[in-house]
């Protein structure tokens, strides 16, 4: 019993960690997927309870895969080259402070259309549309 009472009266409540040294970097998306045809811009944010302000680089693993250009505010464009799969890193300029992200680039799916040339009609139902290709047309006479 003294033991447990010993063991209790040593555990004291401070709160006062010091979270002066404490200092990240991260981007706002822990995953990118984008098509080829498309872009994408990225924002990174570094927390300091000092509040210093840092210089970001940008860069990606692979850049057949795609390529990364810093804009304003912490912000990067991300522009696909080819189908594939790399890493996006974002970094103090001094190093210190990085962070990555994954980047997928996949194919941009093909659209399909429908010709169906010319057709002479004279109505459609009201309920039946080209798409659904359930038309029944009433030809002229």
């Amino acid at each position: 019993m003294t033991l447990a009472f010993a063991a209790l009266t040593s555990c004291s409540d401070d709160n006062s960690v010091d979270l002066s040294n404490r200092k990240f970097v991260r981007i706002d998306q822990s995953s990118v997927y984008l098509e080829i045809d498309e872009t994408a811009t990225v924002t990174a944010s570094v927390d300091d309870l000092a509040g210093d302000s840092y210089q970001l680089k940008w860069s990606v693993l692979n850049s057949d895969v795609a390529t990364i250009e810093g804009v304003e505010n912490n912000a990067a464009v991300i522009t696909p080259v080819a189908v594939g799969k790399t890493v996006i890193k974002v970094e103090t300029a001094d190093g210190k402070l990085c962070y990555f992200s994954d980047l997928t680039v996949t194919k941009t799916p093909k659209t399909c259309y429908i010709d169906f040339g010319a057709v002479s009609y004279t109505h459609l139902r009201a309920h039946e549309t080209l798409m659904n290709l359930v038309c029944r047309l009433l030809l002229e006479k």
